[in-house]
């Protein structure tokens, strides 16, 4: 009965050759346009998923009320939060991220690359353990253990060494400085939040003791500071995993009061508040969501997309109904029942489905190099995983549900006896108005995407 279906609907198909390229070409046109969306929506929700502890690490920015009553909230803390933090029962590690503002250039045996000042960072020794960015060589405990050792990413390795083992090499950074390569990171991921980082240096380096440069003329020339001094200083992104079941409050409050007794009066009006590093990318540091809707909006713009072209192929099959009354009638009359339509007709738009699947499938892969273009990033098969997959069977098994059970209803609903003694308009099931209906969903679906994408 299965292989009778098949070859019935592939017949139906190609007698009505140019209804089914309709057919096709607006299913996979849709297709291809939503898996377009639904991959930039999982992309931009996976930001910092990779890491297990995600759920439990925070960012401390540092709120502060100005002489006028504005709430200003910075991203950037000082250096001392880290020694008030790990003070914290709850705190189970803490992790402080500084620019290097003196970076302009890398050296290696006369081997020169530019421009490195955005992405050179100091950090702390236990900055890829919190982070769980992956070493491809060297220890992630003990590979910043000394202030004269440097992890590079594997691009800026390749850059400066070429095919040559960079383990133990020194390089030259601040036109004076050097550093032994102790370890090879993974190049960042696109979807963190953190900043892009391609050599790591070791916050020791410049922890201190040093003299601050008005030392002197203070008269204070015998005094030696750390960063862990600079309360004043905001140059720093710290961030904290907590243990579960953590009191976030209670955390935010214990820093603040504690930052604020160690820096004495210059530092008043300085409140510390945490932030996920889970929501970060689609929560800014006020709590605003618009990032997070836009995603939301576009996923369901994916999914609105599908159904016009469902409701697209409903309109099309049941205009062409009265078409088929003669097959309809001639086969119930031979003895089919409505089971055996219905399942004509499913597998017709099965097959249907399918093609357009594939030329969907087609149309991706042709376009995703300008998709990657467009939108400045690399997606792969991996990014997706299962249950990105999983999630698309769904919506295109809901797809063929849509857009194949009315049609096969109706056209399965015909009274043959009706329409041989030529009463058609009593042979026509009352519901077949509804596509009057339809038309005005779909027309109205796609004038809200018109008035939605704007925003």
């Amino acid at each position: 009965m299965i292989l009778y279906n098949i070859k019935s609907a592939w017949r139906s198909i190609r007698a009505a050759r140019y209804y089914s390229l309709l057919h096709i070409i607006g299913l996979g046109v849709a297709i291809a346009t939503a898996v377009f969306i639904f991959i930039w929506v999982k992309y931009e929700r996976s930001f910092d998923q990779f890491n297990p502890h995600v759920s439990q690490i925070y960012r401390v920015n540092n709120a502060y009320t100005t002489s006028d009553g504005n709430n200003t909230i910075w991203i950037s803390s000082p250096a001392p939060l880290r020694k008030i933090a790990l003070q914290n029962k709850q705190v189970a590690a803490c992790v402080r991220i500084g620019p290097d503002y003196g970076a302009s250039k890398v050296v290696y045996q006369g081997k020169t690359i530019y421009d490195i000042g955005s992405t050179t960072r100091f950090v702390d020794t236990d900055f890829f353990s919190l982070f769980a960015l992956p070493l491809l060589k060297g220890d992630p405990t003990t590979v910043l253990a000394s202030s004269n050792q440097v992890v590079l990413s594997a691009s800026m390795a390749r850059k400066l060494f070429g095919r040559v083992d960079p383990i133990g090499k020194v390089i030259t950074l601040h036109d004076k400085d050097h550093f032994v390569v102790s370890g090879i990171a993974k190049d960042m991921p696109s979807n963190s939040s953190l900043p892009h980082m391609d050599i790591f240096l070791p916050l020791t380096f410049i922890a201190g003791p040093y003299q601050r440069s008005t030392d002197k003329s203070t008269n204070n020339a015998q005094a030696v500071h750390t960063i862990d001094d600079e309360y004043g200083s905001f140059d720093y992104g710290v961030y904290v995993r907590i243990l579960p079941g953590s009191n976030i409050k209670q955390i935010e409050n214990q820093i603040t009061k504690k930052y604020l007794a160690l820096g004495g009066p210059d530092v008043s009006g300085n409140l510390f508040v945490l932030q996920s590093l889970k929501t970060m990318h689609l929560v800014d540091e006020y709590g605003g969501k618009s990032m997070l809707h836009l995603v939301d909006a576009f996923g369901w713009i994916g999914l609105l997309i599908i159904l016009i072209a469902c409701i697209n192929y409903v309109n099309l099959s049941t205009a062409r109904a009265l078409v088929r009354l003669k097959e309809v009638g001639i086969k119930k009359i031979l003895g089919a029942d409505r089971k055996v339509l219905m399942g004509q007709f499913l597998m017709e738009t099965a097959l249907i489905l399918f093609i357009a699947i594939l030329a969907a499938a087609v149309l991706v892969t042709l376009f995703m190099p300008l998709y990657c273009r467009l939108t400045g990033h690399v997606f792969s098969w991996n990014l997706l995983g299962a249950s990105f997959m999983t999630k698309v069977v769904l919506v295109l098994l809901g797809a063929y549900l849509a857009s194949g059970v009315y049609p096969a209803l109706l056209l399965s609903n015909f009274r043959p006896l009706a329409f041989m003694s030529g009463q058609q308009s009593k042979g026509r099931p009352a519901k077949f108005i509804s596509r009057r209906v339809l038309v005005v969903i779909q027309f109205a679906i796609s004038v809200v995407i018109v008035l939605v994408l704007p925003l």
